[in-house]
């Protein structure tokens, strides 16, 4: 499994392309602006990183 911060970056998209064309594993990608996905290995979290709360 991979935790993905800043998943909608373009960073973050090539990652999420690459890790479920050429693994197995499951991503949780997080974002302030999650997306929406509908293959059942990528679940998106709406997290800001810089909240401290």
């Amino acid at each position: 499994m991979y935790l993905l911060i800043g998943g909608s970056g373009f960073l973050g998209r090539y990652l999420i392309k690459n890790i479920l064309s050429e693994t197995a594993d499951s991503i949780i990608a997080t974002d302030r602006a999650p997306q929406t996905s509908d293959n059942p290995r990528l679940r998106w979290e709406k997290c800001d990183i810089c909240d401290m709360a």
